[in-house]
């Protein structure tokens, strides 16, 4: 492996630095197959605009990140002021178009507030009896929409990739788990242009389905490569082929925006998410570790996992907290400048690990189970495992754990003096008593 620099055009830090990236394993020429009609008709797009990406540092403006962060935000909190909204596009009595002005707002602010509020509940509407077609990745929105330069500048972000080009194949398969959850997935497209940026490969992302019953923002995240996180959807997802064989998953979910709170300690939800580790073996799918510090302090948020509202949130399957931002503003939309080091660990070969547990003598499995077992070849000649065990699925999970971890521990310098010392926790574990000892 080359010595270890910093590209100071894009903030990132690589093993080296090519001015054009790719894998050094041949692709396939016989994979049999096929890409939805969304994704084939903008392969040849995905695989030419590497080369710009490659070859430009990225450029983008502050506007454009408080614009993106301001307009995902605001569309989240939809449903949960849709009844003021609404009360404003009626305005009973026009309150508001009258008096409005008079406290200090500027003239007529009430009237273009009620003309606003209702152009906004048209086209939410609207948007609704318009359907989606070709649900699937836009490269003209993703271009319009790529905001890394503000966040590589503004926060400042650093990436920092661990490993190689040799780590990729581009036959294969991978599922990048992004930690910490945050308020959002703030360091998720940091991650999105240095893969395409080193492997030509277009990223897609998995969510909550309860954001496609969000007006207008259903739309955007369409275009940006939303799928949803129901198992069905992602072992279609993960059976794509290059340049669309990388999925990534927040496996935190809604309830880890409850964890990594306001002077709290770096905690994941992790241990009880066996499905991703499941999802890998049956699909044979590599797991990238990735991890944003500095994602859960670039808004302050006040509600741990404990609270009345992250139990509300927990039965309604949506997000329901307070937060402040830069300035203390409660659901202010400007973030900190909070320094954030994206990491991106060694691709896991679920196949790798089990083997290793076998040639290791490890017995802690029933005599009747074997590491091994369900492992299979497809048609395609890609390999998994048929219907993993719960032992299977629980080694690979410690697997991870283990490295997630380490790769925190080698990389928590970076983000400043007062990280020097933190430790990475899992949702079962509790930092305070483990900090005494």
């Amino acid at each position: 492996m080359g010595k270890k620099a910093v590209n100071k055009s894009n903030g990132t830090s690589t093993s080296h630095n090519p001015s054009r990236s790719s894998h050094t394993i041949p692709l396939k020429k016989n994979d049999s197959r096929t890409l939805p009609p969304q994704l084939d008709k903008i392969k040849n797009e995905v695989l030419s605009f590497q080369s710009q990406i490659a070859e430009n540092p990225p450029k983008g403006s502050t506007f454009k990140l408080f614009f993106i962060i301001s307009f995902y935000l605001g569309s989240n909190m939809i449903l949960g002021i849709a009844p003021l909204l609404c009360y404003i596009a009626y305005d009973p009595e026009q309150y508001i178009t009258k008096y409005w002005n008079i406290y200090g707002f500027i003239p007529g602010f009430g009237y273009l507030l009620v003309i606003g509020v209702r152009i906004f509940c048209f086209l939410a509407v609207l948007d609704y009896f318009i359907p989606i077609p070709l649900p699937g990745p836009s490269l003209k929105w993703c271009k319009f929409s790529d905001d890394t330069a503000a966040k590589l500048h503004y926060f400042p972000s650093k990436v920092v990739w661990e490993g190689s080009n040799n780590d990729f194949n581009p036959n294969r398969n991978y599922l990048a788990a992004l930690h910490p959850h945050g308020l959002f997935g703030i360091s998720y497209n940091l991650f999105l242009r240095e893969m395409w940026r080193r492997h030509g490969a277009f990223t897609l992302f998995t969510g909550a389905d309860v954001v496609m019953y969000l007006p207008v923002v259903r739309r955007c995240l369409q275009l940006w490569g939303y799928s949803s996180c129901a198992k069905k959807e992602m072992v279609k997802n993960l059976n794509l082929k290059y340049p669309f064989n990388v999925l990534t998953l927040l496996p935190g979910g809604i309830g880890e925006m409850f964890y990594g709170t306001k002077n709290s300690e770096e905690q994941i939800i992790l241990r009880k998410r066996y499905g991703m580790f499941k999802l890998a073996l049956e699909t044979g799918s590599c797991l990238i570790p990735l991890y944003g510090m500095g994602s859960n302090q670039v808004f302050d948020r006040y509600f741990t996992q404990n609270s009345i509202l992250a139990k509300i949130s927990s039965v309604m399957q949506t997000s329901i907290l307070i937060w402040t931002d830069r300035f203390g503003i409660p659901f202010g939309l400007v973030p900190k400048k909070e320094k954030i080091v994206l990491v991106v660990g060694k691709p896991i070969d679920p196949i790798e690990v089990m083997k290793g547990k076998l040639l290791s003598g490890d017995n802690g499995l029933s005599p009747t189970v074997g590491w091994l077992d369900g492992l299979t070849e497809g048609e395609d000649g890609r390999k998994y495992f048929k219907n993993p065990s719960q032992e299977q699925v629980i080694a690979l999970q410690d697997y991870y754990v283990k490295e997630l971890k380490e790769m925190f521990k080698r990389n928590r310098h970076l983000k400043g003096k007062d990280w020097e010392e933190k430790e990475l926790w899992l949702e079962d574990e509790k930092p305070e008593k483990k900090k005494k000892e």
